[in-house]
């Protein structure tokens, strides 16, 4: 049995002029009290008052109930008190102090029975909230482990008329469900109802809860004058807390504080993530909790509630299983915030190394997840060592599962190697994936056969395909290697009718006919066609032109318009319609630059080659294109192109020394720096014109 009495300090109802506390503090109006535990019966709950009754007697005398209460309150008496009751080893056991104290929260709900500014309504909000904050969302409670017969002692609020401004009077009259009548001059607001449905909605929505809790719930007009009044000396004492807590006086052990705030609404999530085994839940929820909350004034308070809580309980096999389902699903969906799954990776990675051999294909899966993120992310150090441990366990697994697992990392390694500059790793590996998926598809051809008696279709792995010649044409490409057309018609072959892979690779193409030599055939010109919407410059341009700037400014529009302007500066000059052009470009400059993404940094940059002659406005283009590179949250590879776009905007040893800088900091790796010679870039004798055509030489095909 538990049973809990509550009361409040602070200015629920009237409108007194703020207070200092003892501390100087502004006090925070609470709601609070105490909780009683281990209690067998009601027997057991007099017996607890008769111990607080006499403790009175011995610190006040035998009239107490005269001295402790109103406008004869004698202070000492509370301090004295309190002191005994909680503190040291004479403290009596089996009561809890509590209290919840008024911070800042944002309601996704507001109304005339809700409102924090509305006649009582913060009170009965703030009660509703350290009830179910003290019953069901404490870790030292637990009180799904028996079942419960819970006692709930209300005090009946009662705000004199005379002492309340006209709105607040009429907010009580409007609430006539709560404000059934006017009693001598005093409105009386029953909490009990309201305690009993937030109650009822919270048990029911918690299926984790196993047992059985039945709720009683008294509300009492109190009277202290009364020495006789039933439980006078623990409403008493829950005054007393409430009292402590508002004048900041003294802190209590053992008190269980709370906060009406914003801080408490994500330490709810989270505790109702961490009981449900929700183990993706629990760990974004830690993420927001430690990213939104990190000055919170409250902070400390439940950063001790969280460490009580057993992780250990729920970082176990089979919810680990399931959080990697969760993540593969956010991951493959591509729009989520990358940081916070990196917190859930790195946070789960201790436990994955901690696992059994049996559970290899767990750690596999999870090695692949955390690379797809660090590729997301840019991190190409931490993926090359995921990619490393991935490998490593991949040799401890003899199945087809793990196979198809370790052929998509390979892949994913592949990107990591030519975002890092590492060409020549990635077409290897990319080579080494295509051989490989040839041998599974003809096994898995042979076994089908076997099977079903006939042929499977075999659309989807040809789709597969298609996306490994995809990105083997873009590896060659980075390389100049001419062999990269072949595998980009090879691509589209055989991607067939899945049209956004097929566009994709046909943009891929455009970039590859811009950068080469090649002659342009009537099917790259169909292509184009098929690409851009057009076979010339001025209808092409027309359309972007039209297009709505918020289509322009994301994938795939802003990918289209990249490949556009990259081809007919390289290769369709003398097609230019330079009226038309400057009337993009002013549509461009009235976009937003802080929203733009990669590639409009390229876009931008190429676009300021159009304007060589006008050098202000190519100087402003560039400059546009280097601050979409200066996010702290950018990658290696956007650094980089950020720092070549500024070398050709400024054309100085400043801009070069920047440059160089970049690729001696920790950021860069041996073979980014020994892949842009930075001997050579630091040599004295290379004239500056030399250094940045060596610089614009190392950023070829899609990164330039």
């Amino acid at each position: 049995m538990i049973a809990l009495f509550l009361d409040e300090s602070g200015n629920f109802e009237v409108n007194n002029k703020p207070i200092e506390s003892l501390s100087g503090q502004k006090p925070a109006d609470v709601v609070g009290g105490i909780l009683c535990y281990g209690l067998r019966n009601e027997n057991d709950l007099k017996n607890l008052n008769n111990r607080v009754k006499q403790e009175f007697i011995n610190v006040c005398g035998d009239n107490y109930f005269e001295n402790i209460h109103g406008k004869s309150r004698v202070g000492k008496y509370q301090t004295v008190m309190l002191d005994r009751l909680f503190s040291g080893e004479s403290r009596l056991q089996g009561i809890i102090p509590f209290y919840i104290e008024k911070g800042v929260l944002d309601k996704k709900i507001n109304s005339n029975i809700t409102d924090d500014n509305t006649a009582c309504m913060l009170y009965i909000n703030m009660l509703n909230r350290v009830l179910s904050g003290i019953l069901l969302y404490n870790p030292d409670l637990n009180i799904n482990k028996s079942n419960e017969k819970v006692y709930i002692f209300l005090p009946t609020r009662r705000p004199p008329i005379h002492k309340l401004d006209n709105a607040t009077i009429n907010s009580y009259r409007s609430l006539s469900a709560f404000v059934p009548e006017d009693i001598d001059d005093r409105f009386r607001i029953p909490s009990s109802t309201s305690v009993l449905i937030n109650l009822n909605n919270e048990l029911s929505s918690m299926d984790y809860l196993c047992n059985r809790i039945d709720f009683s719930i008294q509300e009492h007009t109190i009277d202290y004058s009364k020495s006789d009044f039933p439980y006078n000396e623990l409403y008493q004492i829950a005054d007393f807390v409430c009292n402590n807590a508002y004048f900041k006086v003294q802190k209590l052990e053992k008190e269980y504080v709370l906060a009406y705030d914003n801080i408490n609404e994500c330490y709810r999530r989270l505790y109702r993530n961490y009981m449900e085994k929700n183990l993706y839940g629990y760990l974004m929820e830690l993420y927001y909790y430690n990213i939104n909350f990190c000055q919170n004034r409250y902070k400390k308070l439940y950063d001790k509630h969280i460490a009580k809580l057993d992780e250990g309980a729920i970082i176990i096999s089979n919810n680990i299983r399931q959080c990697m389902t969760k993540l593969d699903i956010v991951i493959a969906e591509k729009s989520y915030e990358r940081k916070c799954l990196k917190f859930v990776l790195d946070y789960l990675e201790q436990h994955i190394e901690a696992l059994p051999a049996k559970d290899n294909l767990i750690r596999q899966q999870f090695y692949y997840l955390k690379m797809s993120v660090y590729n997301h992310l840019g991190d190409f150090k931490g993926n090359l060592m995921t990619y490393k441990k991935l490998d490593e366990v991949s040799k401890q697994i003899n199945s087809l599962e793990s196979i198809d697992l370790r052929l998509r990392a390979r892949k994913l390694y592949a990107v990591t190697c030519s975002n890092s500059f590492q060409f020549r790793d990635a077409l290897s590996a990319i080579d080494d994936t295509i051989a490989i998926h040839e041998e599974l598809q003809s096994l898995v051809k042979n076994i089908g056969e076997m099977l079903f008696d006939e042929a499977l279709d075999s659309s989807f792995s040809d789709v597969e395909m298609g996306k490994l010649y995809s990105s083997k044409g873009q590896y060659l490409s980075f390389l100049n290697n001419e062999e990269a057309y072949e595998c980009f018609y090879s691509a589209i072959d055989y991607m067939g009718l899945d049209t956004a892979n097929r566009l994709q690779t046909i943009s891929y193409l455009m970039h590859h006919l811009a950068m080469s030599n090649r002659h342009i055939s009537q099917k790259d010109r169909e292509l184009m066609i098929e690409y851009f919407g057009c076979g010339n410059f001025s209808g092409s341009m027309q359309r972007f032109i039209e297009l709505d700037s918020a289509q322009l400014m994301i994938p795939p529009e802003s990918f289209r318009l990249f490949a556009f302007l990259k081809l007919y500066l390289m290769r369709f000059r003398n097609e230019l319609d330079m009226d038309l052009l400057d009337k993009f470009t002013k549509k461009i400059l009235n976009l937003e630059i802080k929203r733009m993404e990669h590639p409009w940094e390229l876009i931008l940059f190429n676009l300021g080659k159009f304007y060589f002659k006008e050098i202000d406005l190519s100087r402003t283009l560039m400059k546009a294109a280097c601050s979409i590179c200066n996010n702290a949250e950018n990658d290696l590879t956007m650094e980089l192109i950020g720092k070549m776009i500024m070398v050709n905007c400024e054309a100085n040893d400043k801009s070069i020394k920047s440059f160089c800088d970049f690729l001696q900091s920790d950021k860069a790796t041996d073979y980014i720096r020994t892949y842009f010679e930075i001997s050579k870039l630091m040599d004295t004798s290379l004239t500056t014109e030399e250094k940045i055509n060596l610089i614009n030489s190392k950023f070829t095909y899609m990164y330039c």
